[in-house]
């Protein structure tokens, strides 16, 4: 899949969606904030149900790999992705300019992260 770099928000490119042999590889376009894939990576770890119809997702620099998607948890993984990554979108977009020590691939910076999440939930 070629790489597309644009101002636009992050987000999936559903028409570039292939499957072989189960596994779904799908591109992600638009600006990819700095931290953009480790942020993803934490977000579907928390947000992933037990009883799906896929198994693990790997977060690529251009593409989200999908393996062992069954037949019938299309749209629920479509669901579960783009939510994921508007989470991700807004979580960035509040962060941006927040300091250069916010290493989101550190047990303290996705604990910082996760506590800051709280301030916009009105809980």
């Amino acid at each position: 899949m070629s790489e597309q770099l644009d101002s636009s928000p992050l987000h999936i490119e559903w028409a570039t969606a292939e499957v072989r042999d189960g596994v779904l590889t799908v591109a992600v376009a638009g600006e990819r904030p700095r931290g953009w894939a480790p942020r993803l990576r934490a977000v579907l770890a928390l947000l992933t149900p037990p009883n799906r119809g896929w198994a693990d997702i790997d977060v690529a620099r251009a593409h989200i790999t999908v393996a062992d998607v069954r037949e019938g948890a299309e749209s629920d993984l479509r669901h579960h992705l783009d939510s994921a990554l508007l989470q991700v979108s807004a979580d960035l977009s509040e962060t941006d300019g927040q300091g250069a020590n916010d290493d989101e691939s550190t047990f303290d910076g996705r604990m910082q992260q996760a506590f800051r999440s709280f301030a916009d939930s009105g809980v």
